[in-house]
């Protein structure tokens, strides 16, 4: 009897102990998995396999610094962790990812190139000087506001629609290739220039408090923009347009120094980007086809053709 219950013991403790456990020394992140029913004692562990299957994280304003063990989520589709305090914060194997929430951190440095799944990233409000979305090619929605960026390409982003980026130290912004961009915000930073002629579906652009020189909404697109916000940028005198009469009608609460011009003849023009040359009347852009007639997206160093609303076509070869 006595080594009956003397080898149950032995079992039970063999079980127990070879069980993979998942290491968080953040006891504020651990003490959310125990309300939240993933863990039942503060010891710095947690089960791994009472967290290697959860979808949604929402660790939000729990005065967080620390998201180690966040590895093992290895399901997570959405992780919700603005308002703590986090200066750093590891997602390579959180791959399954479309939903990612950190604005509002101390993060100065975020990898996301190994979740390609990624659909909405909201980072803004954090410390990072530069951001490569370069790998996810399925971003719907960016919002990176006030950080330190200097940089920003999107052109690998095909699908992306929202760019909310006011509040950053822009150098670069590029957004060839970002053909279902609806809705640009980069003001407030201090780029010198902005073509956005490539956005063939952009209707909202917010460019105020920039340095800019040249400035080219000529995208085939502007009888349905629903707002143009090019103020406080004292250089700025030249803006190309796809139809200079409707935009004099129709956009006529600029400042008195801008005009609008279907070429400006500077480093934004159409001839320069190689895109929209406006030599008639403006023409309502439709789709794109490849060389074959199949209807397919924008892609840089690719000849494709741009069909428009009165029948005629463009044949269109951008070098990215």
């Amino acid at each position: 009897m006595k080594l009956n219950f003397l080898f149950g013991c032995m079992l039970f403790s063999i079980n127990l102990w070879g069980q993979q456990l998942t290491y968080v020394p953040d006891e504020h992140f651990e003490q959310e998995l125990i309300d939240l029913g993933y863990d039942d004692v503060l010891d710095g562990y947690v089960l791994t396999s009472n967290v290697d299957t959860v979808e949604n994280l929402n660790v939000a304003f729990r005065g967080i610094s620390d998201l180690t063990g966040i590895e093992d989520f290895v399901q997570l589709t959405f992780l919700d962790c603005q308002s703590n305090y986090l200066t750093e914060i590891d997602l390579s194997q959180n791959v399954n990812l479309i939903e990612f929430q950190c604005f509002g951190n101390q993060i100065v440095e975020l990898d996301i190139s190994q979740n390609t799944q990624l659909a909405q990233l909201y980072c803004s409000g954090n410390m990072l000087t530069s951001l490569d979305v370069s790998q996810n090619s399925n971003l719907l929605v960016l919002h990176c506001a006030y950080n330190a960026i200097e940089n920003i390409n999107v052109s690998q982003n095909p699908y992306l629609v929202v760019l909310y980026a006011p509040g950053n130290v822009l150098n670069n912004l590029y957004t060839n290739g970002a053909v279902s961009l609806n809705h640009l915000d980069c003001s407030f930073c201090s780029l010198t220039r902005l073509d956005v002629s490539h956005n063939i579906n952009l209707t909202e652009l917010d460019c105020q408090f920039n340095q800019l020189t040249c400035l080219n909404v000529a995208n085939g697109n502007n009888y349905n923009f629903n707002y143009l916000w090019p103020g406080s940028n004292p250089n700025l005198t030249c803006i190309e347009v796809d139809d200079v009469d409707w935009c004099i009608a129709n956009w006529n609460n600029f400042d008195p120094q801008y005009s609008f011009s279907d070429y400006c003849n500077n480093g934004c023009s159409s001839s320069t980007t190689g895109l929209n040359e406006f030599t008639g009347n403006p023409k309502t852009f439709i789709k794109i086809l490849d060389l074959m007639g199949r209807e397919t997206n924008f892609k840089p160093n690719t000849p494709q053709i741009y069909v428009y609303y009165d029948g005629s076509t463009e044949k269109v070869f951008v070098i990215d």
